[in-house]
Protein backbone atom coordinates (compact mmCIF):
# COMPACT_ATOMS: atom_id res chain seq x y z
CA UNK A 1 0.00 0.00 0.00
CA UNK A 2 3.29 1.90 0.20
CA UNK A 3 4.40 1.26 -2.81
CA UNK A 4 2.06 0.36 -5.87
CA UNK A 5 -0.13 2.92 -6.90
CA UNK A 6 -3.69 3.26 -6.43
CA UNK A 7 -5.68 2.34 -9.26
CA UNK A 8 -7.11 6.11 -10.72
CA UNK A 9 -11.06 6.56 -11.21
CA UNK A 10 -11.82 5.33 -8.07
CA UNK A 11 -15.43 6.69 -6.60
CA UNK A 12 -14.66 5.91 -3.01
CA UNK A 13 -11.46 4.42 -1.07
CA UNK A 14 -11.61 2.68 1.85
CA UNK A 15 -9.03 2.51 4.66
CA UNK A 16 -10.29 0.47 7.28
CA UNK A 17 -8.15 -0.09 10.60
CA UNK A 18 -5.59 1.19 8.89
CA UNK A 19 -3.99 4.20 9.82
CA UNK A 20 -3.74 3.38 13.51
CA UNK A 21 -0.38 1.26 12.75
CA UNK A 22 1.55 3.98 11.43
CA UNK A 23 3.57 6.47 12.31
CA UNK A 24 2.50 10.25 10.92
CA UNK A 25 4.90 10.27 8.01
CA UNK A 26 3.01 7.09 6.53
CA UNK A 27 -0.12 7.92 7.40
CA UNK A 28 0.07 11.21 5.82
CA UNK A 29 1.38 10.04 2.73
CA UNK A 30 -1.42 7.80 2.07
CA UNK A 31 -4.00 10.24 1.84
CA UNK A 32 -2.27 11.98 -0.63
CA UNK A 33 -2.09 8.73 -2.50
CA UNK A 34 -5.54 8.17 -2.05
CA UNK A 35 -6.43 11.77 -3.37
CA UNK A 36 -3.99 11.65 -6.12
CA UNK A 37 -6.41 8.64 -7.79
CA UNK A 38 -9.63 10.04 -6.57
CA UNK A 39 -11.81 12.04 -9.41
CA UNK A 40 -13.56 15.33 -8.22
CA UNK A 41 -16.63 14.20 -5.68
CA UNK A 42 -14.34 11.10 -4.86
CA UNK A 43 -14.63 9.87 -1.37
CA UNK A 44 -11.82 8.88 1.05
CA UNK A 45 -13.20 7.20 3.66
CA UNK A 46 -11.28 6.76 7.75
CA UNK A 47 -12.51 3.94 9.41
CA UNK A 48 -10.25 3.73 12.76
CA UNK A 49 -10.52 4.43 16.22
CA UNK A 50 -10.57 8.23 17.41
CA UNK A 51 -8.99 10.05 19.97
CA UNK A 52 -10.57 13.46 20.84
CA UNK A 53 -9.05 16.22 20.20
CA UNK A 54 -6.96 17.31 23.23
CA UNK A 55 -5.90 13.64 22.82
CA UNK A 56 -6.47 12.43 26.36
CA UNK A 57 -9.58 10.15 25.65
CA UNK A 58 -12.07 8.52 25.68
CA UNK A 59 -10.21 6.24 28.21
CA UNK A 60 -10.66 3.22 26.05
CA UNK A 61 -9.42 4.58 23.25
CA UNK A 62 -6.36 5.72 25.17
CA UNK A 63 -5.70 2.44 26.05
CA UNK A 64 -5.98 1.06 22.88
CA UNK A 65 -3.51 3.75 21.46
CA UNK A 66 -0.77 2.79 24.18
CA UNK A 67 -1.06 -0.77 23.14
CA UNK A 68 -0.72 0.45 19.89
CA UNK A 69 2.46 2.64 20.44
CA UNK A 70 4.24 -0.28 22.30
CA UNK A 71 3.32 -3.03 19.39
CA UNK A 72 3.51 -0.92 15.71
CA UNK A 73 4.78 2.23 14.51
CA UNK A 74 1.26 3.98 15.20
CA UNK A 75 -0.92 5.04 17.37
CA UNK A 76 -4.58 6.34 17.79
CA UNK A 77 -5.03 9.89 16.05
CA UNK A 78 -7.95 12.32 16.26
CA UNK A 79 -10.40 13.57 14.13
CA UNK A 80 -8.09 16.54 13.75
CA UNK A 81 -5.07 15.10 12.99
CA UNK A 82 -6.88 13.37 10.46
CA UNK A 83 -8.78 16.37 9.12
CA UNK A 84 -5.20 18.37 8.51
CA UNK A 85 -3.83 15.77 6.27
CA UNK A 86 -6.87 15.34 4.04
CA UNK A 87 -7.05 19.02 3.70
CA UNK A 88 -3.73 19.15 3.11
CA UNK A 89 -4.11 17.07 -0.03
CA UNK A 90 -7.56 19.33 -1.51
CA UNK A 91 -9.95 16.45 0.37
CA UNK A 92 -12.92 18.57 2.30
CA UNK A 93 -13.91 16.66 5.42
CA UNK A 94 -17.12 15.55 7.19
CA UNK A 95 -18.18 15.08 11.00
CA UNK A 96 -17.06 11.75 12.52
CA UNK A 97 -20.05 9.36 12.01
CA UNK A 98 -19.51 7.28 15.35
CA UNK A 99 -21.34 3.73 14.83
CA UNK A 100 -21.90 1.96 17.85
CA UNK A 101 -18.64 0.86 18.99
CA UNK A 102 -15.45 2.89 19.42
CA UNK A 103 -14.51 3.47 15.80
CA UNK A 104 -16.00 5.73 13.66
CA UNK A 105 -16.02 7.14 9.94
CA UNK A 106 -14.39 10.42 8.68
CA UNK A 107 -14.98 10.98 5.04
CA UNK A 108 -13.13 13.39 2.59
CA UNK A 109 -14.45 14.24 -0.64
CA UNK A 110 -12.36 15.97 -3.27
CA UNK A 111 -12.97 19.34 -4.27
CA UNK A 112 -12.64 20.99 -7.52
CA UNK A 113 -9.09 22.39 -7.60
CA UNK A 114 -8.80 26.38 -8.16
Amino acid sequence: MFRDSVPPGCQAILLSNVLHDWDIPECQSLPNRCADALPEGGRLLIHDVYLNDELDGPLAVSLYSANLFALTEGRAYSAAEYRSWLAAVGLECSEVIPPLIHCGVLTGTKTPQT
